[in-house]
């Protein structure tokens, strides 16, 4: 007999209400470069709460036919199963438009919601902590833990009536529509600061003294034959070494994840650095004891952070530090020590495609790769006088700072959502049908 309450909440399996679907074992040698292709979802692509698509497969559009069930569609919920939950937190997603066209791939999981279960409500259920708590006591593997389709199926929760499911949603979904959005401006406004950093230091068109671009209005170049290519007159070709402190640690020697607690310096990791910034909130605390602030690299406001070992070069710039703070082992902490540059000149320069290019021609390993330090350090660049890269240094900050803002704004959202979300969702907090 089913356990209904009161309100007309009802104890359901998702399996009961849902319709999921896992994917379709896509072979890897027809894989296709073609940018207009239909990309393939695979659980590299999930991260928490969003898709990403560095480095996505393609499927040739001709070879479709015979998978249309595996397309997806905005608002589809995503979740990895294989996986399924990794220091950052569950590994799901929504779909969005901008992640269309796509299909489905093995060992991923699909949910729709059906004539009893709102779509958008759906994605609640699965971000709750009820679910992540179910996901970790029920799947299984030590070098991979994996979760099955069935045991999704299988997981309980009370179900409000239809109109309950819509109303709720609405309220969450609003955060996370303000949350959309701030991304989106930092996405304009990381593109301009980038679009910026080309234009002045590539491109050698940073003002001159009237005001007009350099190069193209004439401005005096001279042949470098270590860059082996003209550069504006007065700038020196330089090794990024000399003008940065780069460094790195070795780990917490013998500390294991059982001894995090919950008052202590911070130690950020990869799985912390998320949209250029640290994500504090899923930073893991040591003990006091522990911090040896005359050996660890004590972090400070507008440090650098890059990835060096696995997913190189994941960047994050600390706008703010919450408490005593050092890196973990897979991490370089980048500090500006030149009398020319400065620290929003090498943020930008970190960001920017030229620097990708020349990290991936160091990288090294092929089981994990890896970068070192002398492979940053050594890098050659174009060094600006230091008014220019001054000018520019005003510049970048500002747009940093509204980044920072919008950033701040959306974590201040994440948390309000975070709070309301499992009182909504076990009804301790009732709201009105009119809300949807």
């Amino acid at each position: 007999m089913k356990q209904v309450t009161a309100t007309g909440w009802v104890l359901v399996r998702l399996g009961e209400v849902a319709n999921l679907l896992t994917g379709f074992p896509f072979k890897s040698d027809k894989y296709v470069d073609d940018s207009n292709a239909p990309r393939l979802l695979r659980g590299d692509n999930v991260a928490q709460g969003i898709l990403r698509w560095d480095g996505a497969k393609r499927w040739p559009q001709a070879a479709t036919k015979d998978v249309a069930e595996y397309w997806l569609r905005e608002g589809d919920i995503i979740l990895a199963m294989d996986r399924p939950w990794i220091e950052a937190g569950l590994k799901y997603a929504s779909v969005r438009d901008s992640d269309l066209p796509s299909l489905l791939v093995q060992r991923v999981a699909r949910l729709r919601g059906t004539d009893r279960l709102h779509t958008r409500f759906l994605k609640y259920v699965i971000a709750s902590k009820a679910f992540t708590d179910y996901v970790l006591a029920v799947q299984t593997g030590t070098t991979i833990p994996h979760i099955s389709g069935d045991q999704i199926k299988s997981f309980e929760f009370l179900l409000p009536p239809l109109q309950q499911q819509r109303s709720i949603a609405h309220i969450l979904h609003t955060f996370d529509d303000k949350i959309e959005l701030n991304q989106q401006m930092n996405k304009t406004l990381e593109a301009i600061g980038k679009a910026t950093f080309k234009h002045w230091f590539v491109d050698f068109e940073f003002p001159n003294e009237e005001g007009r671009p350099y190069k193209s209005s004439g401005g005096e170049m001279a042949y470098s034959e270590e860059l082996e290519k003209e550069i504006p007159k007065g700038w020196q070709p330089d090794k990024l070494g000399n003008h940065s402190i780069i460094k790195g640690r070795i780990g917490w020697k013998g500390l294991q994840v059982s001894e995090y607690v919950d008052q202590g310096p911070y130690i950020v990791g990869g799985s912390q650095l998320l949209d250029n910034r640290v994500n504090w909130d899923n930073c893991p605390r040591v003990p006091q004891e522990r911090y040896d602030e005359s050996a660890d690299i004590m972090l400070r406001e507008s440090d650098i952070l890059m990835t060096k070992d696995g997913t190189i070069g994941k960047l994050a710039f600390v706008n703010e530090l919450p408490g005593p703070s050092t890196v973990a082992s897979g991490i370089f902490v980048i500090r500006n020590n030149s009398q020319t540059l400065n620290q929003m000149y090498l943020w930008s320069l970190f960001k920017s495609d030229t620097f990708r290019w020349l990290v991936e021609t160091r990288i090294e390993g092929s089981v994990i790769p890896h970068l070192y330090q002398r492979d940053i350090a050594d890098l050659q660049i174009v060094l600006p006088t230091r008014d220019v890269a001054s000018e520019f240094g005003l510049a970048a900050r500002s747009i940093q700072r509204k980044i920072s803002a919008n950033s701040e704004f959306s974590l201040r959202l994440r948390r309000m959502r975070d709070s309301l979300l499992p009182k909504l969702m076990s009804g301790k907090i009732r709201v009105p049908v009119e809300a949807g």
